[in-house]
């Protein structure tokens, strides 16, 4: 395939060759954007892994610490809110790489019936999710400790696991294995 050093020669390339003669095997290029997409989901995937790693080891803990500060009547909670945080973000953590392998099955052309069990694993997870985020409104409110922020931000992560699981469910029901 001939290199062009501007966009000016390539335009006149097209003109001259013919755009279908000169974009190569129509074929081959309807594959690449599912290809590229995939790939675009795949890093997406491993830079938000990335980010949860820093947010789990950092990032929450240091928030917890900053709470404390300002509020000591929340001391108490302190460890508990480290070990919900850490678990909250490992549900995230272990759906995250469930996605990069299906997306590694999905770029390989491997849709098999494992999918299945790939797909009640995230479920799976999104529950696990959603308990944690009841026993930590459940905590809450038995220490008296439920400022409406915290309160709604819990009540709104749990409604969004338990639909995302229900949408999951929904879908593994309406698609029989094969």
């Amino acid at each position: 395939m001939a290199s062009f050093d501007s966009i000016s020669e390539w335009l006149r390339h097209l003109k001259a060759e013919g755009y279908a003669s000169a974009m190569g095997n129509v074929k081959e290029r309807t594959v690449q954007p599912s290809l590229f997409f995939s790939r675009g989901i795949l890093f997406a995937l491993v830079a938000l892994l990335l980010l949860s790693v820093v947010v789990q080891v950092w990032v929450w803990p240091a928030a917890v610490e900053r709470t404390v500060s300002l509020f000591p009547e929340v001391g108490s909670l302190a460890r508990q809110a480290i070990l919900w945080g850490v678990c909250a973000v490992l549900c995230w953590q272990v759906i995250a790489v469930i996605g990069l392998e299906l997306v590694r099955r999905a770029l390989g052309n491997r849709a098999d019936s494992s999918i299945r069990r790939w797909i009640g694993a995230v479920i799976g997870c999104l529950l696990v999710f959603a308990a944690l985020v009841t026993v930590a409104f459940i905590a809450l409110n038995e220490r008296g400790y439920t400022p409406p922020g915290v309160m709604l931000g819990l009540v709104t992560a749990g409604l969004i696991a338990l639909i995302s699981a229900g949408a999951l469910a929904v879908f593994l029901g309406s698609n029989p294995p094969h």
